[in-house]
């Protein structure tokens, strides 16, 4: 009977090391990689946004891929099956974003009035209103900064030159995030995203990671509305452009994703005869544009607590082309446990 809890103990141990292998194996790229920045964290936009104060309108051609090798099926399950093994493991330090306060943000980027008048609606609501209302959530912008839990553009600018230790003229990449939120419904909506590595070719800032600049706006916002910041509920991914994302939305859905209430996916670890039974889920959290949304619970787990993907939506809209042609438009919505 003594070595009962022994034996349990070594078991449990086992399956520790292999979850640290698998994230090991399927995640572990360098920190400032620009790879790892497109991979964990970027979702562009083709809409165009001219920004203030600058005489730029940036636009990006739906047919650019990030990667020079296109992911596959099984090797996303594998990679969101990585990612969730990580949500649901204990906190550690090494885990944990560096960067906690809105100051640190300000050093490197610069933040933008979003351009809308309060009452109006983001531009990504346009093709998600029909998603966003469906699940209560707010899709007009806030009067009073958030407080009355409707949207709040938050639009910031890689624009300011940096020093270090190691770089004594950081030249500004001019990146781009830009994320309408409310930390009181709990939902961050990624609308028009580029990375500084992307926007500048492959250089980056000390702060350049789009889970990081959300969580550091969102946190912000939170406190000054009185809100929790462990609400976070929503992620919605809108008009996805990246190549791989695409090719396996196709295979989840068996083609084109239907429209909205679209199909939904469960994200889970949960085995059936040894197999993953909610592989598509997990597909979908391995993406590119799915693993943005793991990172941002990994990255900030002291502050949100254990908190999991625990599904996703993927449906299909109408938009225009660059040329105002019809085409379709794609978006994932993830939910994550309370």
């Amino acid at each position: 009977m003594g070595s009962q809890p022994l034996l349990r103990l070594g078991f449990l141990g086992l399956i520790g090391l292999l979850c640290l292998l698998l994230v090991h194996q399927t995640l572990h790229v360098t920190d400032s990689s620009p790879s790892r920045n497109h991979a964990r964290d970027l979702v562009a936009s083709a809409t165009p946004r001219v920004w203030q104060g600058q005489n730029l309108t940036i636009s990006v051609s739906s047919s650019r891929g990030l990667a020079a090798r296109a992911l596959d099926f099984e090797t996303a399950v594998q990679k969101g099956n990585g990612l969730y093994c990580k949500c649901r493991a204990k906190w550690q330090l090494s885990d944990e974003s560096a960067w906690t306060t809105i100051d640190e943000l300000e050093n490197y980027w610069e933040s933008h009035a979003y351009g809308e008048n309060a009452g109006t609606e983001p531009d990504s609501v346009a093709w998600l209103k029909e998603a966003l209302t469906a699940k209560g959530l707010p899709t007009v912008l806030s009067s009073n900064n958030g407080k009355d839990g409707n949207l709040v553009g938050q639009f910031w600018v890689q624009e300011k030159p940096w020093t270090t230790e190691v770089n004594a003229n950081g030249k500004e990449t001019d990146g781009f995030y830009i994320n309408p939120m409310s930390p009181i419904a709990g939902l961050v909506i990624a609308e028009n995203n580029r990375s500084p590595a992307d926007m500048s070719g492959g250089r980056t800032c000390p702060i350049s990671k789009w889970s990081d600049v959300v969580w550091l706006s969102y946190a912000a916002l939170a406190r000054s509305t009185g809100s929790s910041v462990a609400n976070l509920k929503y992620l919605v991914r809108t008009h996805i452009i990246n190549a791989d994302t695409l090719s396996v939305m196709k295979t989840v859905c068996g083609g084109p994703c239907p429209a909205w209430p679209g199909m939904v996916f469960d994200i889970n670890q949960k085995k059936s005869g040894g197999v993953l039974i909610n592989q598509n889920g997990l597909a979908l959290l391995g993406t590119p544009n799915g693993g943005g949304a793991a990172w941002l619970l990994i990255n900030h787990k002291q502050q949100l607590g254990k908190k999991t993907p625990i599904s996703v939506t993927a449906w299909t809209t109408s938009g225009l082309d660059e040329n105002g042609n019809d085409e379709p438009w794609f978006h994932m919505i993830f939910q994550f446990s309370s």
